[in-house]
């Protein structure tokens, strides 16, 4: 019964709380009613979905697709790519704008030697769009003076035609003012064969020069004292090279005589002081009267096998000479051709030479009896001459500068004409019992010599034989003065013996 009535009273006590609450939620103003309590359940299935969706949202990412080009780039202007979401979203990015891709262009103007020409490219986009550039002008291409164009290498220059109207000949240096000159192959479409007479005679300040294949001819006086020469080219066509044509070139140092040329004029090259170098070519047959005298620098000179003559004075006065060779054909040699190679201690000749030998580095004919040219620079004091020769060639010793005696042995009829001239240490000369003939200024200037005894086979004395000889005693076996004596045979007046018998 009690329990019955406690559950009672918890029921009527809930219904009392239930009844309290909706009187609170009342009492705050919030309406009520069974359908209200649906309402509160149904609010709260709404925020919960409200809040998935907004999770939803954030955590979505754009999957974009490779997107396609739906504006085409041209050359100059940009192109669009479209890109898309599953979602339905697009984007837009740029495309680069192509630019202009040329090809590899047309010359639409050919440049020249001296003006420039034009290429012109296209472009290969489809546009049209050209562009053009400059091509260097070519310049000119000189093949011996002579461009492609018919432009002359060195301007100004005098030119003559030649009387077979179908050639020139530069006759002069005209208007030009180059110091490198290079000859032209052709002048007005005709060939150049000839460099005329004095054509540069004096051109001080020309350098150096370069002669082409058609000249044939190097013309006497050429370049004759061209002071500042220092090289020059000679093309293989040349034959011939005239008398001084390039004497008095003091600067110039080296020189190649093409196998062409056949004929050294006279003094040519003279008076090169600084030519130390000199090629004569395999068709020299000829090289002229002082053809390289007062070359001071030379050293040494090979005669080819081709030379038949060396003229006179040829080689005069070459002071740094020391080594001449001479080939196969040489068959004459002129007077003095090696007077003043003061440097000179070898002349060699070919074994197959016909006219000439060589003994003791000693120049005689080939039969032995003439001695030509004895090598002043030796530094020998004495020499005794062989029993094979008879006669002293003209200058055979002179301007020897070394030996103080020789011995002239009794095979010996002839001294020739200067002889010893100017053997300024030669203090004694025993002459063999042969001599018959002492010929003109035989020991002029032999101012050491203190004595000779002129034997009494002795008929001839030439002029001026015994000129200042100013220590000079001469004792003669003769009698008295021979009738073939010169009669200024002692200019100087040295006093003289006559009638020595030797005590």
């Amino acid at each position: 019964m009690k329990r019955k009535i406690w559950l009672g009273i918890l029921s009527a006590l809930c219904v009392s709380a239930t009844c309290f609450a909706f009187s609170a939620c009342d009492f705050w103003g919030t309406q009520s009613s069974s359908s209200d309590t649906v309402s509160i359940e149904d609010n709260s299935s709404s925020t919960e979905k409200n809040s998935s969706e907004e999770s939803s949202e954030e955590v979505h990412t754009h999957d974009w697709d490779d997107g396609k080009v739906t504006t085409e780039p041209t050359c100059e202007g940009k192109g669009v790519k479209t890109y898309s979401c599953e979602c339905g979203e697009t984007k837009t990015e740029d495309v680069p704008v192509l630019g202009h891709d040329y090809d590899d262009g047309v010359v639409t103007k050919e440049p020249t030697c001296e003006e420039k020409g034009e290429k012109t490219y296209t472009c290969i986009n489809g546009c049209g769009e050209i562009k053009t550039e400059d091509v260097p002008e070519l310049g000119h291409n000189y093949t011996q003076g002579v461009c492609s164009c018919g432009d002359l290498q060195t301007k100004g220059l005098k030119y003559t035609l030649n009387e077979d109207n179908v050639s020139y000949s530069v006759s002069g240096i005209g208007s030009c003012t180059d110091t490198d000159i290079v000859i032209p192959l052709t002048y007005e479409n005709l060939p150049v064969t000839c460099i005329g007479d004095k054509a540069f005679y004096n051109c001080t300040s020309l350098t150096s020069v370069v002669i082409p294949d058609f000249v044939a001819s190097i013309s006497d006086n050429a370049f004759h004292n061209c002071i500042s020469l220092v090289g020059v080219t000679i093309s293989d066509s040349v034959t011939s090279i005239g008398m001084c044509a390039f004497a008095g070139c003091r600067s110039l140092s080296s020189v190649i005589i093409p196998d062409s040329v056949t004929n050294i004029g006279n003094a040519a090259f003279s008076i090169c002081p600084l030519l130390t170098s000199v090629v004569i070519g395999d068709s020299v047959t000829s090289i002229g009267e002082g053809a390289f005298e007062y070359c001071d620098s030379l050293t040494s000179v090979e005669i080819p096998n081709s030379v038949t003559s060396i003229g006179r004075e040829a080689f005069f006065g070459c002071t740094s000479l020391t080594s001449v060779e001479i080939g196969d054909s040489v068959t004459s040699i002129g007077d003095w051709a090696f007077i003043g190679c003061d440097s000179l201690t070898s002349i060699t000749v070919s074994g197959n030479n016909t006219a000439y030998q060589s003994i003791d580095g000693n120049l005689y004919t080939k039969d032995g009896k003439t001695l030509i040219q004895y090598a002043i620079g030796k530094k020998d004091a004495s020499f005794i001459i062989p029993d094979s020769v008879t006669i002293i060639g003209n200058e055979a010793f002179s301007f020897c500068g070394f030996l103080t005696s020789v011995v002239i042995p009794d095979s010996v009829t002839s001294i020739g004409e200067s002889a010893f001239s100017f053997c300024e240490f030669l203090t004694s000369v025993v002459f063999g019992d042969s001599v018959t003939r002492i010929g003109n200024v035989a020991f002029h200037n032999c101012y050491s010599l203190t004595s000779v005894v002129i034997p009494d086979s002795v008929t001839s004395i030439g002029n001026c034989a015994f000129e200042n000889c100013s220590s000079l005693t001469i004792y003669c076996e003769a009698e008295s003065q021979p009738e073939g004596w010169h009669s200024t045979w002692n200019p100087s007046n040295c006093p003289v013996v006559w009638g020595y018998n030797g005590e």
